[in-house]
């Protein structure tokens, strides 16, 4: 019971990233780099234009890019092949406590880089994940 429960809440934050107002144009790219053993994810929000200082409108912009990236997390690995039959969605809709890390390793994250468009009009923020290591995705699953 408790695994539907998980594999339920799991799926729900996969796919169900909080709804974007059409003012408020924003976009998700994700790098999967095997070889360098990271997954680098991108999230793009334009500036809202009625807000009077810049500055305030990229606190506003991060913000909002900051709130949302566990489900964006999810959502990227969900489909990444963790062994011949595991997915990392798979795995922590079944094991609560890998389910448990992918969040905390979300909810820690700090943004490796903030920037504005050169026609300021949208903020970029790049987090990058390791995959292996303690501190990685795969970081719960080490003995």
């Amino acid at each position: 019971m408790i695994q539907r429960a998980v594999a339920v809440l799991w799926l729900a934050l996969a796919v169900a990233v909080p709804p974007v107002p059409a003012e408020e144009p924003e976009t998700v790219q994700v790098r999967l780099a095997w070889a360098d053993g990271e997954l680098r994810l991108d999230a793009v929000r334009a500036l809202e234009p009625g807000v009077p200082s810049i500055v305030r409108a990229k606190s506003d912009a991060q913000a909002a890019l900051e709130s949302r990236i566990s489900p964006q997390l999810a959502a990227a690995l969900a489909d990444v092949p963790l062994d011949s039959s595991h997915t990392v969605g798979g795995l922590a809709a079944e094991d609560p406590g890998f389910f448990e890390s992918l969040h905390a390793l979300a909810s820690t994250a700090r943004p490796e880089a903030v920037f504005l468009s050169t026609d300021l009009a949208r903020l970029t923020v790049r987090w990058i994940f390791p995959l292996y290591g303690s501190r990685g995705v795969t970081g719960y699953l080490l003995p």
